[in-house]
């Protein structure tokens, strides 16, 4: 039996959430041992096997999302914001590469964005609000200006 509509739908939407849609050939032939690099020509037994270990990424991909908001948020709080005020992204992965693990922001492993967020409660949260109480306008981005 082939694999069902709703099985390729499922597949879809999990290799796009998983940012993953060039890999798509490759997991297919791999799954069905060469014999095809189209989804719609796979077996359902072969589609439900992808679909299962695309899932148990997905799993790890969200945990690893709640983390990288965590760490979004603490640094929201000490105002590492652009004009429009949502989150500047560019300082966030400047901020990873430079002061934490020297790592691209969402290359970071579970246990790297946990050790990020403690950093950031227990390290910089109060280094920002005791710089923030002497100066109203500082902000968390004065580290990439140089101003410690």
């Amino acid at each position: 039996m082939l694999i069902t509509p709703a099985q390729n739908r499922r597949l879809h939407q999990l290799l796009n959430k998983l940012h993953i849609n060039d890999m798509k050939e490759e997991l297919v032939e791999n799954y069905t041992e060469h014999r095809t690099t189209h989804s719609s020509q796979m077996e359902y037994r072969e589609a439900m096997q992808l679909i299962k270990s695309l899932e148990l990424n997905d799993k790890g991909y969200d945990e690893l999302d709640k983390l990288r908001k965590k760490v979004i948020s603490g640094m929201i709080e000490m105002w590492a914001v652009d004009d429009k005020g949502k989150a500047d992204m560019h300082f966030i992965y400047w901020f990873s590469l430079n002061y934490i693990h020297k790592k691209q922001f969402n290359s970071l492993t579970k246990s790297e964005l946990t050790e990020m967020v403690s950093i950031i409660n227990k390290r910089f949260m109060p280094w920002f609000f005791k710089n923030k109480e002497q100066n109203p306008d500082f902000t968390i981005k004065a580290l990439k200006d140089g101003k410690k």
